[in-house]
């Protein structure tokens, strides 16, 4: 195996995405393309956190059996743990060398592990050793080069992206699986696509999950910087950074973010957390629903604040509205490159994500 570890901590990662509502959509395509019979001896290969074996074991029933398999001894860990029915079993065990006698399975299946094998070919060999003639097989691997993702930062995608496809050992295998069956003996009776399409990036989507498998993954490898990476992860969720400049909220705007920058200047509304090196001021009109961090705070008379305030050695102050309030700017600071940002009402944009599965 390559590229990802598999520690407990990111077992429960895994198990977490694994229950979202595109990998669920998934495992019950996966399940229609085996066409499960009772009585079924079935064979997952990297069985991960076990929801498809446990889905798989209520279609063959008691008089059936499922066996899974993976390598990391935390994953069968807690698929032991949540053993409930008597024909589930779970087993460390290696892809390329399965400790299960010849023509033993009805079914073999092996969902998002085949890519990560180095010695693949070997992987689709010993699936056909241990199937029982006439039995049957699908594997299901993502095509990585084909996942289109949307940011606002096209460079900074790429990179992320190119540091991520050194996670697997194949990202291109759907490619060539037909004629890996094929050279494995297997009759080849068909592929599927199983896109997965966000236009919402929460806890509930495949791209949410997948973006903090990628981001720890690409920490551990240095060929992207630390800002660049804490950067590309903010982009969805919600993070705003101007850490040398201002960032002001136009009077008809509303952000919900979290925002981080020299200066916030708050005319309209903001929802979501601050942190600012120097100062906020909140004007008149201005409301912030949200933690704050600051070294200087200015409250103009008729603003609107719910938040808890760290203002370590800062300056608080509460003023009155100017007669007439001028647009205000902010001066670089001599010899330094300042940066300000302002927002002004616009259509919101989410966070579009997509694979391809074959």
């Amino acid at each position: 195996m390559t590229g990802l570890k598999f520690t407990d901590e990111a077992a429960r990662q895994l198990e977490k995405a694994y229950l979202s509502r595109d990998v669920i959509a998934q495992r019950s395509e996966t399940i229609r393309h085996l066409r499960l019979s009772p009585s079924e001896r079935v064979l997952d290969i990297g069985c991960g956190p076990g929801f498809l074996c446990e889905s798989m074991g209520e279609i063959v029933g008691p008089k059936g059996a499922v066996v899974g398999i993976d390598i990391s001894a935390d994953l069968i860990a807690r698929c032991n743990g949540r053993k409930t029915s008597a024909n589930l079993s779970y087993e460390v065990g290696d892809a390329t060398k399965l400790d299960q006698p010849n023509a033993s399975f009805d079914v073999v299946v092996c969902t998002q592990v085949a890519e990560y094998v180095v010695d693949v070919d070997r992987v689709f060999s010993e699936a056909f050793r241990v199937l029982k003639p006439n039995g049957r097989t699908v594997f299901v691997a993502t095509d990585w080069p084909t996942i289109l993702w949307y940011s606002d930062n096209p460079r900074r995608m790429a990179a992320v992206m190119a540091s991520w496809e050194g996670h697997s050992a194949h990202p291109r295998l759907p490619m060539s699986m037909a004629d890996k069956f094929i050279k494995a003996g297997f009759r080849f009776d068909g592929a599927a696509v199983f896109p997965i399409l966000n236009f919402q990036y929460d806890d509930d989507s495949y791209s949410w999950g997948l973006a903090q498998i990628v981001r720890n993954f690409v920490s551990g490898k240095n060929d992207v910087s630390a800002n660049d990476l804490k950067d590309w992860h903010g982009e969805f969720e919600g993070l705003i950074r101007l850490t040398g400049g201002t960032f002001t909220v136009g009077s008809n705007a509303r952000v919900s973010a979290e925002i981080e920058a020299r200066e916030v200047v708050i005319r309209g509304e903001v929802i979501g957390s601050l942190k600012s090196c120097e100062r906020v001021h909140i004007w008149s009109t201005g409301k912030l629903t949200g933690d704050m961090e600051t070294r200087g705070i200015v409250i103009e008379d008729g603003a609107i604040l719910h938040s808890k305030v760290a203002a370590p050695q800062a300056s608080m102050a509460q003023v009155a509205p100017p007669e007439t309030a001028a647009p205000e700017t902010t001066a670089p600071e001599e010899g330094a490159a300042a940066e300000t940002a302002v927002v002004e009402p616009s259509e919101s944009q989410d966070t579009r994500a997509k694979s391809a599965g074959a």
